[in-house]
């Protein structure tokens, strides 16, 4: 689940055997759920900054054997979703706290990168990762300079600190 930036509401999926995947909608801790979009299961929302809308994303299969990711952008009240990337295996969408960049992680060949995804569904990577490091939940600091990552190389597990264009700051 993911709080909206103005607090009011919280995102989440689920699927049942019964009525399938979906992702609901609550207002706050009063709210009851609503059916947002059915037929969909994501993972790692990122909310716009006026919480009328999130980001998240989400597998699918390619080709009958591969699982894909790829990151999809869902308005409230609407009963689809746009996709954001398609076939780049994009995931963990994050937004800055001004709303105008959007961060993921991409995954080709066992290389994790971070990517910046432009208005016009682009990925620009940020990274040059070639020794298999993987790259987990990146988050902005509240000012937007940083982000705060989990980083996976050599067998170990640390949290580093990036800046937003993707240099390694410290860990």
């Amino acid at each position: 689940p993911e709080w909206s930036p103005n607090g009011e509401k919280i995102v989440w999926s689920c699927s049942d055997p019964v009525d399938g995947p979906g992702i609901f909608v609550t207002e706050g801790l009063n709210g009851t759920p609503e059916l947002s979009l059915k037929g969909a299961f994501a993972r790692d929302f990122a909310w716009r900054k006026d919480s009328k809308a999130v980001f998240y994303s989400s597998s699918h299969i390619v080709n009958r054997f591969n699982l894909f990711d790829d990151v999809w952008f869902h308005k409230l009240g609407k009963e689809s979703a746009t996709a954001v990337t398609s076939g780049s295996r994009a995931r963990q969408p994050t937004l800055s706290p001004d709303g105008e960049v959007l961060i993921a992680v991409t995954n080709k060949v066992q290389q994790n990168q971070l990517v910046r995804l432009t208005v016009d569904k682009e990925l620009k990577p940020l990274t040059e990762h070639t020794d298999h490091t993987q790259l987990s939940s990146p988050r902005f600091s509240p000012d937007g300079r940083h982000l705060a990552l989990s980083l996976w190389r050599d067998g170990q597990r640390d949290i580093w600190i990036y800046t937003a264009d993707g240099t390694p700051r410290r860990r």
